[in-house]
């Protein structure tokens, strides 16, 4: 099985079990290619669908499903230099925008997701509304809500770290290293 960042957490085990057909497939290992808020796309992927995970658990919802969909949420692939150079030409005005990665790759990755992956409704669901706001359609479970909040803590986590690399003092003025990105 693999073993991911969170393994040696309290429910790392466990959410590794419950997603072991994604983690190992050859298309979601490839997210380790590419960089997304500074950090590997796959590492992110894997804290989010994580921390999704032990949310969903601790509120009593489907945890499974709930890791599952979070883990897919940004199973895309980028557009290669010569597709960017000619989206540049071709996209003007509100379709630029509409077009733009933020916007939609949330259907990209549920199209992908649903591919590759067995994902029923609601896991799609949490895959292409996890950017609202950017999303015009909210989440339509609880889960996919805490897909949300999880994928914004984590990105801002990751910024903040990739962008303030110096380490964060706390309130008692000792300096601590951050590992890890878990919220939950």
């Amino acid at each position: 099985m693999e073993r991911t960042p969170v393994h040696a957490r309290k429910y790392g085990r466990e959410f590794e079990e419950s997603v072991s057909d994604i983690l190992i497939h050859p298309y979601f290992q490839s997210l380790k290619a590419y960089v997304h808020h500074g950090k590997k796309r796959y590492e992110h992927s894997v804290y989010v669908a994580y921390n999704t995970y032990v949310m969903a658990k601790k509120c009593g919802l489907d945890a499974e499903a709930a890791g599952r969909g979070a883990l897919l949420h940004d199973f895309f692939f980028d557009r290669t230099p010569e597709q960017k150079k000619e989206f540049k030409k071709t996209q003007k005005g509100i379709k630029k925008i509409t077009t733009m990665q933020g916007f939609s790759h949330p259907k990209t990755a549920a199209y992908n997701a649903r591919k590759y992956f067995d994902i029923d409704d609601k896991q799609a669901d949490m895959i292409e509304t996890h950017m609202f706001p950017l999303t015009a359609c909210p989440p339509m479970s609880r889960e996919g809500w805490l897909l949300t909040l999880a994928d914004k803590l984590v990105a801002i986590r990751e910024m903040t770290q990739t962008f303030c690399k110096s380490p964060i003092k706390t309130i008692t003025g000792q300096i601590r290293v951050q590992e890890g990105y878990s919220f939950a």
